[in-house]
């Protein structure tokens, strides 16, 4: 059976299929679609079970799907999805939409700082443009890495990291990185996972030594190896809090378009 174009509707147990039905207000081919749409970005298996799991994930941000009759193996399922692929906001019809009130950006350098410490007037304008590119580099940057443990997890399951072709270097690299932050447990950690600890050289060379499982989603080695190539150097220099040229801001906008347009089939 189908559930609109081209959609199949998968299994689902009737106290999940009701609690997105009541919450979202939707019909029950939408409703699928959104399920499809679901497993599509946790890159679940394209059969029942991962339309199934798709749909459990679903609904546990309305109701306590633990009560819904799921077995233990669905309910681990769900809670090691949550640790990698943290849950996106559904708005639902039967509660008001929360507005969100914009808020002025407050940049700290104005014109009396800059005449007090000698700085280059410059810098309140830069400081203007970078906050503006700096979002765009921080959600390429961590794409790439949410890339790789969604494909690596696909295929070696939630241990990837011990499992996976990752040089001795990276690995020792990382575990440096883990040991001193956790000397310094005051300070806020970078993630739960290994990968948050990586550079960005790093998640090339997973993607490039790991391409079997990559190949579906890029058109080569080359594709993904100049894009990440190009940006690091401007990467490197956001990260020791440095202007970038307009040129170069340029090309990073034009490098997280390029992931976007080539990943639209797994976003739809």
């Amino acid at each position: 059976m189908k559930a609109g174009k081209g959609v199949l509707m998968p299994r689902i147990k009737k106290k999940i299929l009701k609690a997105l039905l009541d919450e979202t207000q939707k019909s029950l081919p939408t409703v699928y679609r959104m399920i499809e749409k679901e497993r599509a970005r946790l890159f679940l298996p394209n059969n029942s079970k991962g339309r199934s799991t798709a749909a459990n994930y679903l609904a546990s941000r309305f109701t306590d799907v633990s009560k819904s009759g799921l077995t233990k193996e669905e309910l681990d399922t769900l809670r090691n999805l949550a640790k990698i692929a943290p849950p996106i906001a559904i708005k639902s019809q039967t509660k008001p939409e929360k507005r969100i009130k914009e808020t002025k950006m407050v940049l700290f350098i104005d014109g009396k700082l800059t005449e007090a410490f000698g700085l280059p007037k410059k810098m309140v304008k830069e400081v203007k443009i970078m906050t503006e590119v700096y979002p765009v580099l921080y959600s390429l940057e961590n794409l790439v890495r949410y890339i790789i443990i969604r494909i690596l997890a696909r295929k070696y399951g939630n241990d990837w990291w011990d499992k996976c072709h990752i040089s001795n270097d990276i690995r020792k690299s990382v575990e440096k990185r883990m040991k001193e932050e956790d000397v310094n447990r005051w300070h806020g950690k970078r993630g739960s996972h290994q990968i948050f600890y990586t550079d960005f050289n790093d998640l090339r060379s997973i993607i490039i030594n790991n391409w079997e499982e990559f190949k579906e989603l890029f058109p080569d080695q080359i594709w993904v190896q100049s894009r990440l190539k190009d940006v690091e150097p401007s990467r490197n220099i956001i990260a020791h809090n440095n202007p970038l040229p307009k040129r170069e801001i340029k090309r990073i906008r034009m490098i997280m378009e390029d992931f976007r347009k080539q990943l639209k089939d797994f976003r739809t």
